[in-house]
């Protein structure tokens, strides 16, 4: 898949090791400054990569949209080949834009939200082992950050592991399998950090997923082993309501057909009407049947 000049937010290509781990979790306010131990990382692993997470907690508010407008821009860079293309400049106009700001820039102050959210980007390390390689690269998402507020922008270099999971689009070409577009104009709308985590999840799913398994849901958006499995139905289902409500999602459906532990979920890819999303949530065959029959 060739990749070019990204124009807008709703199609950011982010590497799945991003979106579909808890590197970025529902924190609460009360929990977002406090680090992760050491003796509890955030750990993801599959057949390629072994990733684990190690400083700052992360959020989906702010460090999650934040770091996909530093990649946008990075990738744009590399298209551009302006030879810095691992620094990247944001400007407060374009931060006000995506996050809905209505304050006028008159003030250093208005901004420190982001730049918090820089420390914690830089703070959060992350160490990648390519097992096929038995090569481990540790780093954090971002490298350096510059606040200028004279210049009204921010000045941002790319870490290393960053570097390392884009390596693919040293050609300008994403392995559609690797990366899913994200809009985080649509993420910023969304009232909640669990039903920003859920939709973002979502959001790297192919149009022949609806059904998911409630254990999957919750380990992706950073809920497993901080709640109780009891605690992990209500909140996923206190969050489709969320994106259902609001228009995010169609209809969701749990408990179909003697399968408590799954949730079959119709979103606006697939259907904005509602009769419609009914017929499909009884008729359109299992996602999971598909893999069984391979």
């Amino acid at each position: 898949m060739k990749i070019g000049k990204i124009t807008g937010n709703n199609n950011i290509p982010i590497n799945n090791i991003l979106s579909r781990t808890p590197i970025f979790a529902p924190w609460q306010k009360n929990e977002i400054s406090k680090a992760i131990t050491d003796s509890q990382p955030v750990i993801f692993d599959n057949k390629k990569y072994q990733l684990q997470m190690h400083g700052s907690k992360l959020n989906h508010s702010t460090d999650y949209p934040f770091m996909a407008l530093v990649i946008k821009h990075w990738l744009n860079n590399k298209v551009r080949d302006t030879g810095k293309s691992s620094e990247v400049v944001i400007t407060l106009d374009e931060i006000s834009q995506v996050f809905n700001l209505s304050f006028v820039q008159n003030r250093k102050s208005n901004f420190s939200r982001f730049e918090k959210s820089l420390l914690r980007l830089r703070a959060a390390v992350l160490s990648l082992e390519h097992k096929k390689e038995k090569v481990c690269q540790s780093s954090s998402l971002i490298e350096y950050s510059d606040y200028r507020y004279r210049d009204k922008c921010f000045v941002i270099t790319i870490g290393k592991v960053l570097i390392e999971l884009y390596k693919a689009t040293a050609k300008q070409r994403l392995i559609s399998t690797d990366f899913s577009f994200i809009d985080i104009e649509k993420l910023v709308e969304i009232k909640t950090e669990r039903s920003k985590a859920l939709m973002k999840y979502l959001m790297t799913q192919s149009i022949d997923f609806i059904d998911f398994k409630l254990v999957t849901l919750g380990a992706a958006i950073g809920l497993e082993g901080r709640v109780s499995k009891s605690k992990v139905r209500e909140y996923l289902i206190e969050s489709f309501n969320e994106l259902m409500s609001d228009g995010h999602i169609t209809l969701f459906q749990l408990d179909r057909k003697n399968k408590p532990t799954q949730v079959r979920v119709i979103r606006n890819v697939h259907t904005r009407d509602i009769d419609e999303a009914k017929s499909m949530i009884e008729s359109l065959p299992s996602n999971f049947d598909f893999f069984k029959a391979y």
